[in-house]
């Protein structure tokens, strides 16, 4: 997210440029990547995350690590964990499953790079700019088995952003579907955050335009954020 000042980056999955705030929403796939190279890098990075992955990111070298609610650069920022998706449903098992047999290197790679890291639950990770405006990642805290209980305090809690940011889980779309309508966005950004992982690990994807067409259908301001795409706010 570039804006005055310095950029804010999440998730990133290599080491980002310049000196930008990082916010980490979670330790899953390669979400720790860039930050864990810019550490190793002896960069001492400014990063916002869990306890968890702080302690395991200063294991590997100095880093300046923040703890939300925090305020930096004139960002209010704000995060609470959320249910994950379980790591595998029945059927999701099968097919991680069949990827492992097939693809048996890819697998032990993607054991060993998960091998001591902090078991943190994700964040979803609010900011509120200087001159008021939101912005929100879920993550991808909306999915068929979040608690009806947490998607009620995710709703009021972070309801009525300016921009929205949702990731969508594999099969998921109609969960993700049925909850967006209740936060009341400005813009949401259906973001694509397994598709490429998937792809490289020979498991099904879902396109998202899809979703984004029926949001748009019923009324909210919808656009598919991909990897590559940018949008501008004025």
């Amino acid at each position: 997210m570039e804006r005055p000042g310095r950029c804010l980056v999440f998730d990133p999955f290599e080491e980002p440029e310049g000196d930008p705030l990082v916010l980490l929403t979670g330790e899953e796939s390669d979400r720790l990547d860039g930050a864990q190279a810019a550490v190793q890098a002896g960069r001492k990075p400014e990063v916002l995350a869990a306890q968890g992955l702080l302690d395991w990111l200063g294991e590997q070298g100095e880093v300046v690590g923040h703890l939300p609610p925090v305020q930096v650069d004139g960002v209010a920022i704000d995060a609470v964990p959320y249910a994950p998706i379980p790591f595998a449903t029945p059927r999701e098992a099968v097919r991680k499953a069949w990827s492992g047999l097939r693809r048996p290197d890819l697998a032990a790679q993607r054991l060993l790079r998960r091998a001591g890291r902090p078991g943190t639950d994700p964040l979803v990770v609010a900011l509120t700019l200087p001159d008021g405006s939101r912005l929100v990642h879920l993550g991808c805290a909306l999915h068929a088995e979040t608690p009806q209980i947490e998607l009620d305090r995710l709703v009021r809690r972070f309801g009525g952003a300016d921009w929205l940011l949702v990731g969508v889980d594999f099969q998921e779309q109609a969960a993700v579907e049925a909850a967006l309508p209740r936060f009341e966005a400005r813009t949401v950004l259906v973001t694509d955050v397994h598709n490429e992982i998937r792809r490289h690990l020979g498991l099904p994807t879902e396109l998202l335009t899809p979703l984004v067409d029926r949001l748009v259908a019923a009324g909210l301001s919808a656009h598919p954020l991909s990897r590559g795409a940018s949008y501008r706010f004025e």
